[in-house]
């Protein structure tokens, strides 16, 4: 074992354990932070370099973001999920690139605050979507009143 290096866990530090409670209520206040600052820049930037650019600049950013994160976050082996990346791809122009795309196209007519506020209303219809769509995905006062709840707060 001398002469080994431990592998550090960076996912779950022991020194910078948060009660769960607390570590969510933290996180979700970063990601409102982040979401409405980006709603500004992006009426800004979507004048200054066009939609289609704008929406696969985001794209790449969050591609090489991830890409470097990946060997700190435990093991992955790119070959075993070769044969996913046809669905990787069409999921990642419909569930990323399409959304950027008009969520940019947005910003040209709308003024950010009500884009924001369109784009808060979409946990709510995904609730009521997994309902619909998905027999396991059962719609109970619990989790309604939960995504209602952080609709009216934030």
């Amino acid at each position: 074992m001398q002469g080994m290096v431990p592998r550090i866990n960076l996912t779950k530090p022991d020194a910078m354990r948060l009660p769960p409670s607390l570590h969510n209520l933290l996180t979700l206040l970063f990601l409102s932070l982040l979401w409405s600052s980006s709603l500004p820049t992006i009426k800004i930037a979507v004048a200054e370099t066009g939609l289609v650019t704008l929406a696969a600049s985001r794209a790449v950013i969050g591609f090489f973001t991830i890409a470097c994160l990946l060997p700190f976050l435990g093991r992955f082996v790119w070959r075993e999920h070769l044969r996913h990346l046809p669905y990787t791809f069409v999921m990642c122009l419909v569930g990323m690139c399409l959304p950027f795309y008009l969520i940019s196209r947005a910003e040209l007519v709308l003024e950010a605050s009500m884009t924001g506020l369109l784009l808060s209303v979409g946990p709510l219809f995904t609730v009521l979507l997994a309902h619909s769509l998905l027999r396991q995905e059962n719609l109970s006062w619990g989790r309604f009143g939960g995504v209602f709840v952080s609709f009216m707060v934030f």
